[in-house]
């Protein structure tokens, strides 16, 4: 058996060794092996001091393993639910009054075993913690990389070296690791990497269920949120989950949008914060769209015309210019734009990185599918970069009298 002992803040995602204080880049685990992850989740209030989160009335706790940052059908490599833990003492290892909980995680799951193949000798995931709470909604605690192993064998002697073993130069190796590091990373490995450095600012994500009107939730650094011309909270059909339907009526130049103001958190460029909207473009005629952030204050301009005058990045979509693709976009004294060669199709949902480097100086964006498919790929702008303060914000502007829209699934802002 292998006890984790973690200490996990809801409000920063940041996971720790509850015994040394460590923070947590990722989580080793053996496959075939009891894993026993005892946590003691917390929240930060009005004090930077963290305090203990009631769970008494979520449901849903889980701890989920995944092959991917991503939610949908066949991603789940392990995971399980129960606040009784297959028999092991809940008296000895919970207080949801005062956030302790403890999942026994038995790795052993056949689509771990076939990965876990000769040929391969630990298998990277991430793991996630979630629940749903009072109101029904559902809630991310933290996520966290992890890699599983397999597991040791009985100890039998290996297979001696050949007489003849091939060696490699220090340049050789240097080539070989050149020629493996051109692959693209993953969400996941860019994940990793955004998470030693950087905080979650906050999460934007549909709130409720059902077919009933509902606004956007947020958690975090968050000073006000708009919308208009919202439509209902839907629960998703897809892999996408829950969204939020925006529309925009049927009058010409009708515009439906949302934003939201964090300014006292200061995201500047210049702090080389990480960006991530998911949503769906649904109509695709005479419109014209965007998604990203925009200067703050005028969440809803962006789509005022082609080239939006205040600074702006994202990816942007216009029947007008014309545009047959998206287009990745940056603004500050003139426009730039980047022909994705992705044209927009309305039943499929879209996944946008926006990241900031170089204290502003370089932004990286690409544009994905919900399952992790790369459409475009990184692409490095340098040009008409902004360099205002940013707000998140997406918009649709109907150019004639037939309505148009877009679904919202999530966004997550990381500094």
């Amino acid at each position: 058996m292998h006890l984790h002992v973690l200490t996990i803040n809801e409000t920063t995602g940041v996971v720790s060794n509850t015994a040394t204080g460590d923070v947590l880049s990722e989580l080793e685990m053996i496959n075939g092996d009891t894993n026993l992850v005892n946590a003691h989740i917390v929240r930060n209030v009005l004090s930077e001091t963290p305090v203990d989160k009631n769970l008494s009335s979520a449901t849903a706790l889980r701890c989920t393993i995944e092959s991917a940052r991503r939610e949908g059908a066949g991603s789940d490599l392990w995971g399980f639910q129960d606040v009784i833990n297959q028999g092991y003492d809940a008296a000895l290892t919970e207080n949801l009054a005062t956030g302790y909980i403890t999942w026994a995680m038995s790795l052993n799951d056949a689509d771990l075993t076939t990965a876990l193949s000769t040929t391969e000798e630990s298998v990277a995931g991430f793991i996630e913690w979630t629940y749903v709470d009072a109101n029904g909604h559902p809630k991310t605690v933290a996520q966290l990389p992890v890699t599983i192993f397999a597991q040791l064998d009985s100890g039998a002697a290996g297979t001696p070296p050949p007489a003849s073993p091939t060696y490699y130069t220090a340049t050789e190796m240097d080539a070989l690791i050149a020629t493996i590091d051109q692959v693209p990373p993953t969400y996941l490995e860019m994940a990793r990497r955004v998470g030693l450095v950087k905080r979650a600012a906050y999460y934007i994500y549909p709130s409720g269920s059902g077919t009933s009107s509902s606004v956007l939730t947020g958690t975090g650094y968050i000073s006000y949120l708009y919308e208009t011309v919202s439509g209902a909270t839907t629960p998703g059909t897809d892999a996408g989950g829950y969204f939020q339907t925006f529309d925009t009526g049927t009058s010409t130049n009708n515009e439906a949008t949302f934003g939201i103001s964090h300014y006292y958190y200061h995201t500047l460029p210049t702090a080389n914060f990480f960006y991530m909207v998911r949503f769906g473009l649904s109509d695709l005629t005479n419109v014209r769209f965007f998604a990203g952030v925009t200067k703050y204050g005028t969440y809803n301009n962006t789509i005022d015309s082609d080239d939006y005058a205040n600074d702006h990045c994202g990816i942007t979509f216009s029947t007008a210019r014309p545009d047959t693709n998206f287009q990745f976009v940056t603004r500050n004294a003139a426009q730039t734009l980047v022909d994705t060669g992705v044209a927009p199709d309305a039943a499929k949902i879209y996944d946008l990185e926006i990241e900031f480097s170089s204290a502003g100086a370089s932004c990286r964006m690409r544009l994905s599918e919900v399952d992790g498919t790369i459409l475009k790929a990184d692409t490095t702008i340098t040009t008409n970069l902004p360099t205002l303060a940013m707000d998140p914000t997406m918009g649709i502007r109907t150019l004639t009298t037939a309505a148009a829209g877009f679904r919202f699934y999530r966004a997550e802002m990381w500094i």
